[in-house]
């Protein structure tokens, strides 16, 4: 289900090349075994292009949280895959944050 908790105006349409992306990067984290490095590889799936010459990684707080840091503001394409598309898994009883820094 690539729809589960939609909170954002309307319904989100990809492209074919996104669509594609987003299948490949679910899959993986079907297969996945929760670590924030199979969270990266799923980062650099979906937001590659997007990330270049961006900061895009999981940091590890050390306190049962991840944090993924973004340094640009995502499109609204790109936060319907952040909040809602199940691609961003977590460990059971690690919390999952998200930080968005303009440099």
């Amino acid at each position: 289900m690539f729809r589960d908790l939609q909170e954002l105006e309307g319904e989100i349409t990809f492209d074919d090349g996104n669509f594609r992306k987003l299948i490949l990067a679910k899959a993986h984290a079907n297969i996945s075994n929760y670590t924030a490095s199979d969270l990266n590889k799923i980062l650099m799936l979906v937001f590659g292009d997007r990330a270049k010459g961006h900061e895009l990684y999981v940091r590890d707080n050390q306190d049962m949280s991840m944090t993924i840091i973004f340094n640009w503001i995502p499109n609204t394409d790109e936060v319907a895959l952040i909040l809602n598309a199940g691609l961003l898994f977590k460990p059971a009883g690690v919390e999952l944050k998200t930080e968005f820094s303009i440099k």
